[in-house]
């Protein structure tokens, strides 16, 4: 294939946005639409590169090319892990690496609540868009040769790809961008540029007009464009209208390539030749720069944390990330595929990941005391989120699952915010024993999402057949359109004759509990603090009661008149695995209470 100076510094200018988006740098906001530049290169590539032969010589030349790399990167952060990662850090590191390991960590990540989210522990998010190109990859032996010379075909492809992308992100924002499927139509832009455009160097006023406006179009609106990178908006949500503008802009400058007079001035000869240099090293940059930045930010219960303490550190990262991306390309993806030239020494690699990452968990625990492992374990005590992975995998476009037994003649329709979503499994446990099945919301934000409208939730018990919904949220009554769904479900319900239950906001705190457990700080919390915290939930709940909802209130069992509130279990097994969110330990702590109101909150 004829060498593309201009592939290679389009490669260079979505490496860097995508790596300033990391570094947290100012205007680069809209730098993770970098990796919507690669996938459409990677089509591009593709089509240009696949040559109809033999499937499993292709699949061949794709693993030489990203696994040695790759896999040198995930063993070389699971190593540093084991030294400075508490347990159930490591953890979290030890699951992505190992569904990283057979390239799948779009869809581990896709279980999380978005790419967006800082909450878990992720050293290893930015090889989820390695796992897209790879899924794509396997794909491509079949769908191209099939497309090739159906051009109708290719175009009917693209556009039904791209309407369940925009349909798809304005329910699930983080399935469409996460999941191949819903990117398929990014990669057959790139496609259809290298089938049915012919390039040219042919020199025409208009030509080179458009060769130097669309590179500077690209990169103004990298820059400026005003997104909602996690929204279900269809025009700036993402991926969605966004994603086919820069798509189609990068495939256009494929199509042209760039103007000869950028490589006649000094300065703008200077900055091609710089982005090219930085696209040849693009992929060893993309891979190690992201666990540096979270590595080197590292703090014991601070999630992925991305914002550096002050620029010397910011600068050090960078200086790593160089020093790293360098080695990677010269020693591990210029010499890798020589190296790892046969199937049991590329198998070796993924053998290791796997080893390390199931393996070196023990050693982790060692250095610490039994009462800090009750803390570590404390982290992870919590039940699978919202539906389960399963669910979510066999039924994508379901708003609402049964958890639980199946089975019962009355069944009640939970809905709430995450703190629901850690309650949830004890309730199931009292409504099962009292003969009622239990549905539950997919999605994590009903009643504040437009999508789940209190007419949504009351459309969706009717044809459940529910008899009773039961709300349960964290304590954000102050916020006014909140409320007023609230009030306004509880009207519908009336109408309907559907009860309406509501468990009043659990104390929480301004800190994480284990981690003031893990450094000993005073925690401290009284029921007075709590009721002066949840004052508009009991201005609300006296309307509430007025329509006959009955308001079920926990904290009483967690706050005691004149002593601090209860944070962990005599044996030091904290409540909490975050400010507010109970563990197993902590929502099996108020079995016996909701067992006892079971009659008033289910019926």
């Amino acid at each position: 294939m004829q060498y593309r100076q201009d592939i290679q510094v389009l490669r260079g200018i979505a490496v860097l946005f995508v790596l300033l988006y990391h570094f947290q740098a100012p205007f680069f906001q809209n730098g993770y639409l970098g990796v919507d530049i690669f996938f459409v290169i990677s089509g591009f590539l593709m089509a240009k590169l696949y040559d109809r032969g033999s499937i499993a010589d292709f699949y061949k030349r794709r693993i030489d090319r990203l696994l040695p790399a790759y896999a040198v990167t995930i063993i070389v952060t699971l190593i540093i892990g084991i030294c400075v990662l508490i347990p159930p850090d490591f953890n979290q590191l030890a699951e992505q690496a190992l569904s990283s390991a057979f390239f799948a960590s779009n869809v581990h990540f896709w279980y999380q609540n978005s790419y967006f989210s800082a909450s878990e522990f992720n050293p290893l998010l930015n090889l989820w868009s390695l796992a897209v190109e790879a899924q794509f990859y396997l794909i491509v032996p079949f769908l191209y040769p099939l497309l090739r010379e159906r051009k109708w075909l290719l175009v009917l492809t693209i556009i039904l790809s791209f309407a369940a992308c925009v349909l798809i992100q304005s329910i699930s924002p983080k399935t469409s961008f996460f999941l191949m499927p819903f990117r398929i139509w990014e990669f057959l832009l790139g496609a259809i540029v290298a089938w049915y455009v012919s390039y040219t160097n042919q020199e025409t006023k208009f030509l080179n007009g458009l060769r130097f406006i669309l590179p500077v179009l690209l990169v103004v609106f990298l820059l400026v464009a005003i997104l909602k990178p996690n929204d279900t908006d269809i025009l700036t949500g993402h991926p969605s209208f966004s994603a086919l503008f820069i798509c189609t802009l990068t495939a256009s400058i494929i199509a042209l390539g760039f103007p000869k007079f950028f490589e006649n001035g000094l300065i703008s000869k200077g900055v091609v030749k710089s982005l090219e240099k930085i696209g040849d090293y693009s992929y060893s940059i993309y891979l190690v720069h992201f666990p540096v930045i979270v590595l080197m930010n590292y703090q014991i219960f601070g999630g992925t944390n991305l914002r550096f303490d002050n620029q010397w550190m910011a600068l050090s990262a960078i200086v790593v990330t160089a020093v790293l991306s360098f080695l990677s390309y010269q020693y591990v993806e210029q010499r890798g595929r020589k190296i790892f030239n046969t199937n049991i020494l590329r198998l070796s690699l993924i053998f290791m990941i796997v080893i390390i990452a199931l393996g070196a968990g023990m050693f982790n625990q060692r250095s610490y005391t039994p009462l800090e492992r009750n803390i570590f374990a404390g982290l992870e005590d919590r039940a699978p989120y919202r539906c389960g992975k399963i669910f979510r995998i066999l039924n994508p476009l379901s708003d609402v699952c049964l958890i639980g037994r199946e089975g019962f003649k009355e069944n009640i329709l939970f809905v709430g915010d995450s703190y629901a979503d850690a309650l949830k499994t004890t309730l199931v446990n009292v409504a099962n024993s009292h003969d009622k099945g239990v549905f539950f919301y997919v999605d994590n934000d009903p009643l504040i999402k437009q999508a789940l409208s209190p007419q949504k939730i009351i459309k969706d018990a009717v044809s459940l057949n529910v008899d009773t919904i039961l709300l349960h949220y964290s304590n954000k009554y102050s916020k006014d359109k909140f409320t007023a769904n609230i009030l306004e479900l509880a009207n519908l319900a009336k109408q309907e004759r559907i009860r309406i239950s509501l468990i009043a906001p659990l104390p929480d705190y301004e800190f994480s509990v284990p981690k003031a457990m893990f450094n000993k700080d005073d925690i401290k919390l009284s029921i007075v603090e709590h009721r002066n915290r949840t004052a508009d939930f009991v201005k609300l709940s006296k309307k509430l009661k007025n329509q006959g909802v009955f308001i079920a209130d926990p904290a009483p069992i967690f706050c005691h008149e004149n002593l601090n509130c209860i944070y962990a279990d005599n044996d030091g097994k904290p409540y909490y695995f975050d400010s507010g969110h109970l563990t197993l330990t902590g929502a099996e702590f108020l079995h016996s209470f909701l067992d006892k109101n079971a009659e008033r909150i289910l019926n």
